[in-house]
C-alpha cells in the first residue's frame, strides 16, 4: 500500500467540505471546461480566474429598433340618420380596436425548453402569477413596465430553483416594447447592480450574433436578445453567472433567466462553435412560436 501523501489527504479534505454545483450545471458544463479558447464569433468567455469577462462579437443581426405603434383602421364617418326614422336620436357605434388577447401558460416556456440538452435533470420547482416578491437573477431592474399579465414558472434541480421563465402579456406593442427595452437596458448595464450589491468584480455583456428570424415570429415588433453577467468577489474561485434571454412578439415579451454558481461560463449563442450553444438560444425557435400561440 503507497504511503499516504499529506497534501493530497488535506486537498480531498476541502474538497468534501466545497459548495458544489448543481447536478446539472456540472454535466451542461463539463465540457465546456476541456474546450481550448478558440477566438469564436459569438463566443462568451466569461472566468472568474481571469478577472473579468471577455466577450468576442459578431455583426450583429437586424433587429427592429424601437417600437411599432399598431395601426388601426380609421373609424368611418357616421352617415346621416333621417330625421322621421324610428332610430333618429340613437347614438352611432363606434369601432374600437379589440383588447389583445393575453398569454396563457401554454405560452409559457416547460422544463424541456429550458433544460433542452437533458431535461431529465432538471423539474418546474414553481409557478405563480405575479411577481409575488420575488427577483429574477441578478440583473432584474425591479420594474417591468405595466403588463397586464405576468406568469411564472421556476425550474432547478432537487428542489433548488435556478432558473425562470417569464412570460408578460401587455395592452399593446408600444408599452411591450416599453417592457422589453427596460429589461435589456437592466441586462446590458448590469455591471452596476452587481457592485452595488456588494461584489467586487462585475462583467456584463450582450451576445451578439443570435440567429433570430423575425419572418416566423407573427407579433410586430419581433426581436430577442442574449445577455451575460458575472459577479465575484476578490480571492474566491467560485462566482455568480447569470444569462438572460429576451423575446418580444407584439404585445407579448418572454423573459428567461438562469442564475447559478461556478468558475467560468463558456457559450455560443450561434450553432457549430466550438463551446457548446446556451441553451436559451438552442431553443429560441420553440421559444417564439410558444410566445404566439
Amino acid at each position: 500500500m503507497p504511503d499516504p501523501i499529506p497534501h493530497l489527504d488535506d486537498l480531498a479534505a476541502e474538497a468534501k467540505e466545497a459548495s458544489m454545483l448543481p447536478a446539472n450545471e456540472i454535466r451542461r458544463r463539463g465540457d465546456r471546461r476541456r474546450i481550448v479558447r478558440r477566438i469564436g464569433t459569438t463566443l462568451a468567455v466569461a472566468s472568474i480566474g481571469l478577472g473579468v469577462g471577455v466577450g468576442t462579437y459578431a455583426i450583429a443581426p437586424q433587429f427592429r429598433d424601437g417600437a411599432q405603434a399598431p395601426q388601426y383602421a380609421a373609424t368611418p364617418a357616421p352617415t346621416p340618420v333621417p330625421a322621421d326614422d324610428s332610430d333618429a336620436g340613437s347614438p352611432t357605434p363606434e369601432t374600437r380596436p379589440s383588447a389583445p388577447e393575453p398569454p396563457t401558460w401554454a405560452n409559457v416556456p416547460t422544463v424541456d425548453l429550458m433544460y433542452p440538452y437533458d431535461s431529465s435533470i432538471a423539474e418546474q420547482t414553481g409557478e405563480h402569477e405575479g411577481p409575488a416578491g420575488a427577483t429574477f437573477g441578478l440583473c432584474d431592474p425591479g420594474s417591468w413596465g405595466d403588463p397586464g399579465t405576468t406568469l411564472v414558472r421556476e425550474f432547478g434541480v432537487d428542489g433548488v430553483t435556478y432558473e425562470y421563465a417569464i412570460v408578460f402579456g401587455y395592452p399593446d406593442a408600444d408599452s411591450a416594447s416599453a417592457g422589453y427595452d427596460l429589461l435589456t437596458d437592466a441586462a446590458r448595464n448590469c455591471d452596476d447592480r452587481i457592485l452595488a450589491g456588494g461584489f467586487d468584480r462585475a462583467d456584463a455583456q450582450e451576445l451578439e450574433g443570435m440567429p433570430f428570424d423575425e419572418a416566423s415570429v407573427d407579433g410586430s415588433p419581433a426581436r430577442a436578445a442574449y445577455f451575460t453577467a458575472m459577479a465575484a468577489n476578490d480571492g474566491e474561485d467560485l462566482g455568480m453567472f447569470n444569462d438572460t434571454l429576451l423575446v418580444q412578439s407584439g404585445e407579448r415579451v418572454a423573459w428567461l433567466v438562469t442564475t447559478f454558481e461556478g468558475m467560468d461560463n463558456n457559450c455560443s449563442v450561434a450553432p457549430d462553435q466550438d463551446a457548446m450553444q446556451c441553451e436559451f438560444a438552442y431553443s429560441l425557435p420553440q421559444i417564439a412560436d410558444l410566445l404566439d400561440d
